[in-house]
């Protein structure tokens, strides 16, 4: 009989409590709701990095555009491949010549115009901007500037 109870009180000390439990339960949503913030921030600058790679990639392919038909086209339309930016909305285009009476350009804080030839640009996580870059809701946007010398989100432009 003895080595029964001796069996027992070995396995109860054996095994954890329910506070033992309760303790890792804690470190462990602790441990989550610390990371979350970090993902967060990784996620939107790897949506940064790519919106400013398509950026780049559909430059280039208006470039090889310019280069064959003397002149960038008037929409989008002819590339080969539209992509659509991080947050699934289309890229904006603006060509200068055809757009000039119906479109307000990007500009910078001091309203120069960002580009010579065409504007290029997403809208960014909040999808809404305004022609100036000093305004609120245009400081998320992955933007071409300087002809091509800058693409990248607006507030480090």
């Amino acid at each position: 009989m003895t080595d029964h109870w001796a069996e027992v009180r070995r396995i109860r000390r054996s095994g954890m409590t329910l506070l033992e439990i309760m303790i890792i339960v804690m470190i462990i949503g602790t441990l989550v709701a610390l990371s979350i913030p970090f993902y967060k921030t990784y996620l939107n600058h790897s949506r940064i990095v790519r919106a400013t790679a398509d950026i780049r990639a559909i430059e280039n392919e208006l470039t090889l555009h310019s280069l064959s038909e003397g002149d960038v086209p008037d929409s989008l339309n002819v590339l080969r491949r539209i992509p659509t930016d991080p947050w699934k909305r289309e890229y904006v285009y603006l060509k200068y010549s055809t757009e000039l009476t119906t479109v307000k350009f990007r500009k910078e804080r001091f309203y120069v115009p960002l580009n010579l030839e065409y504007d290029l640009y997403s809208l960014g996580a909040d999808g809404l901007s305004e022609p100036p870059l000093s305004a609120p809701v245009s400081r998320d946007d992955i933007i071409r500037a300087n002809d091509g010398e800058y693409v990248g989100i607006a507030t480090g432009f």
